[in-house]
């Protein structure tokens, strides 16, 4: 039981970084040119963090 509720806090604070103003960054890094693991190193955040938050947009524009 609770490692899903692990899982769920981890979620819940991955998405709360995203709204923090976070995104933006992320964004900003990765046009220009630098890789998600890049990203994650700089920032100070694992490779999933930023797949999970450049992952939503990057689907849009492929529309």
């Amino acid at each position: 039981m609770e490692r899903g509720r692990n899982g769920i806090e981890q979620r819940n604070s991955t998405y709360n970084v995203a709204n923090s103003g976070l995104t933006e960054i992320i964004m900003a890094l990765l046009a220009d040119g630098l890789g998600p693991a890049g990203i994650a190193k700089l920032v100070g955040c694992c490779t999933m963090q930023v797949y999970r938050i450049i992952k939503p947009p990057m689907t849009l524009l492929l529309r």
